[in-house]
């Protein structure tokens, strides 16, 4: 089977029909704001804990973390509006217009002393909900996050190009088995990564966007949040004004959004802390999640943030060095490749040469 050549892009990320499952004690809510309805999976009993999932996601993306979570909290994780089963009307889809939705549904459900928990977009949006109800919320959790920073991987930048709409919706026909592969490709990578798969009967990404409404809203997110130059919006200017403690985790391989976007994050939040995986892409939570899990949880407990950890900065770079050296080994094999031929060409020319002048 061949391999995925983009392994931290999120492929496998929609929700089986029996989402969630009875054995795992979660169930499926919604609060109506206004005439818009919003999904959320809720679960445990203790303080609050509010999941945030990423672009082309929904709350399935925490199916590893739930379980262990609502052993100790009261666990939401939220279907993002124009995501999962939440409605998809036909408006724009801004970050803020997401944390608007998720701000009035904590406060219509009248959630307090929230640990805030986002991964990639979701990030973003859990920074917005900061800014928007910071009385509300305790702790906040950025795992892999967007809004930090312009790189973005280039698959998401072509995918803001006009006519994606129309791309889109053809390969998420059943009849170009795109989606049937993404699914066995990504479920050999996380074999690799020793993590247990149940994946066969779920649906990929590109199957739930063969729904004009859904592909409609992926889009119109991606396109608020990014274009061909890279992401369009930054929250680095208000990193300085949050106030709660943060955990930034990071996956070391991440090439959706790379690691030197927490590691500056890192440096300007007052009561931050980086934590990298080091085998992890840009989904920790679901790559590495005994790891994630240990290091959210050991985060909600603390009574003293940030730890005193002062080499993590120098394994951080020293894993971003390990890591810039993976990224261009295949450019430096490429060309090694050509200048060994060229040599060992020239040296038999030159033999020939010499062959041909030796009689004389």
């Amino acid at each position: 089977m061949r391999e995925n050549p983009f392994p931290e892009l999120p492929i496998v990320e929609e929700a089986p029909v029996d989402w969630p499952a009875p054995s795992l004690e979660l169930t499926r809510h919604f609060v109506m704001l206004g005439d818009t309805r919003i999904s959320y999976v809720r679960g445990g009993s203790g303080p609050t804990v509010v999941l945030l999932h990423g672009l082309g996601a929904c709350s399935y993306a925490w199916r590893y973390t739930l379980p262990v979570l609502t052993k100790h909290y009261t666990v939401y994780a939220f279907d993002l509006l124009g995501c999962g089963e939440s409605d998809k009307p036909r408006v724009e889809y801004t970050v803020e217009r997401l944390a608007a939705t998720i701000t009035e549904a904590m406060e219509t459900l009248d959630l307090r002393e929230v640990a805030l928990i986002g991964h990639s977009l979701g990030g973003g949006v859990a920074l917005q909900v900061y800014t928007n109800i910071p009385t509300r919320i305790a702790r906040v959790v950025l795992v892999d996050s967007g809004g930090m920073g312009r790189q973005v991987h280039w698959l998401l930048r072509m995918s803001t190009l006009p006519g994606a709409h129309g791309v889109l919706g053809a390969l998420s026909q059943p009849r170009f088995r795109v989606a049937a592969a993404s699914r066995a490709m990504e479920q050999r990578r996380l074999r690799r990564l020793q993590v247990s798969t149940e994946e066969q009967q779920i649906m990929t990404v590109l199957d739930r966007l063969r729904d004009p409404g859904a592909r409609y809203a992926f889009l119109s997110i991606l396109r608020n949040v990014a274009d061909l130059g890279g992401q369009r919006q930054s929250a680095l200017d208000h990193l300085g004004d949050i106030h709660v403690p943060v955990l930034l985790i990071w996956g070391a391989r991440d090439r959706t959004i790379p690691i030197e976007h927490g590691l500056h994050a890192a440096s300007i939040i007052p009561s931050a802390h980086l934590e990298v995986l080091d085998r992890c892409f840009h989904r920790p939570q679901i790559e590495a999640p005994a790891e994630f899990n240990e290091l959210v949880l050991r985060f909600l407990q603390a009574e003293e943030w940030p730890p005193d950890m002062v080499s993590l900065p120098q394994r951080v770079r020293r894993v971003m060095r390990q890591e810039r050296i993976r990224r261009l080994a295949p450019a430096a094999l490429a060309m090694t490749v050509p200048a060994g031929l060229g040599l060992l060409l020239g040296a038999r020319g030159r033999r020939r040469v010499l062959r041909y002048r030796r009689p004389a």
